[in-house]
């Protein structure tokens, strides 16, 4: 179920089935992937023991965001430098916390990036709002007093999830 409420922020409840497939195809992933977690780990920073969860709220984010911009969506990890998206073209990043920001780099693709703030225990996804990489990786949002310097860029400059509806039919059409 999708709702947008007045002020633009669209909140997604997805079924209980979607987040058993989520848990799923992490547990998969990570079995698998036993013999070189490196790779998982250099993508999502946190010891192995925060690595699961990390990964079962970044996989419910692109779920959310596929729903919304009614695009297909496979459970996939992509390997740097493939070229692919998370969603047909956007990338997704989720956050527990409606304080976090949109959080970028400087070898990010060149994409739109969008927000979603996940609650993994009530399968519900807020999605923040979104911006295209070039108008996130600006100086003001520059933070280097944290481990991993980044673009921190608030959910207040963010563009509402209607405007990425249009962008994204726009190049669909293209």
């Amino acid at each position: 179920m999708i709702v947008t409420d007045q002020i633009g922020l669209v909140t997604i409840q997805l079924s209980l089935q979607t987040l058993l497939d989520v848990n799923d195809f992490v547990d998969k992933l990570i079995e698998r992937s036993n013999h070189d977690l490196h790779h998982l780990q250099t993508n999502f920073v946190d010891d192995p023991t925060k690595m699961r969860a990390k990964m079962v709220m970044g996989f419910v984010g692109e779920v959310a965001v596929a729903e919304y911009l009614d695009a297909e969506h496979h459970l996939v990890i992509l390997q740097k430098g493939h070229g692919e998206s998370d969603v047909q073209g956007v990338e997704v990043r989720s956050v527990t916390n409606p304080t976090h920001c949109l959080i970028t780099h400087p070898n990010d693709k060149p994409a739109p990036f969008v927000l979603a703030l996940v609650d993994v225990d009530t399968a519900t996804v807020v999605l923040r709002g979104w911006l295209h990489l070039r108008h996130c990786n600006v100086r003001p949002h520059w933070r280097a007093d944290v481990p991993r310097p980044a673009y921190f860029t608030p959910a207040t400059a963010l563009q509402p999830m209607a405007t990425l509806r249009a962008y994204h039919q726009d190049r669909k059409r293209r």
